[in-house]
């Protein structure tokens, strides 16, 4: 679900795929590296996250496809949560609409027989679960802000064709 929570970008450079995938992998060997990460040359993806040590709930990770364009290669970048929690909030998301979806109908259901409509307000209760679990993902994407400058830096310096090739 891209979107508020997990926004994207694309970054074009002048090097070829393999030629940004093993810069990345230069820059994440060297000992003072800032972030972690791990590159999939044969898939043309990589992934960065902050360190264990500076990791909290709410720190970003960041995934890139490499592909080629032209005789350079494009970056389609995804930032968000960890993939396991993320994972968490699109079933809440999911799990809170289809119960808003169902209870509506019920409530709809209800009225039309002329009996007590509990479904109603009991979507209403799913409606402020999806609302509750939207408002956390965007103050977690507030909280992650310097972390996600930290590995977007790193990635932008990373390609930058001002470099020289690291060599192989």
């Amino acid at each position: 679900m891209p979107g508020p929570l997990r926004p994207r970008f694309v970054l074009d450079v002048e090097l070829p795929p393999r030629a940004v995938l093993a810069r990345l992998r230069h820059r994440l060997d060297r000992p003072e590296c800032p972030v972690e990460g791990s590159i999939a040359t044969e898939q043309g993806h990589a992934d960065l996250r902050i360190p264990a040590a500076g990791r909290r709930l709410w720190s970003p990770h960041l995934g890139i496809e490499v592909c080629a364009r032209g005789d350079g290669a494009r970056l389609r970048c995804l930032v968000g949560p960890n993939p396991a929690l993320w994972t968490l909030v699109a079933f809440g998301l999911l799990g809170s609409g289809t119960g808003a979806a169902f209870l509506l109908v019920l409530g709809g259901v209800q009225l039309l027989l002329e009996e007590p409509a509990w479904g109603l307000p009991s979507a209403g209760g799913a409606l402020v679960a999806m609302a509750a679990i939207l408002g956390a993902g965007l103050l977690g994407r507030r909280l992650a802000a310097k972390q996600t400058r930290l590995l977007c830096d790193f990635l932008v310096d990373a390609v930058s064709s001002r470099q020289t090739p690291p060599h192989p």
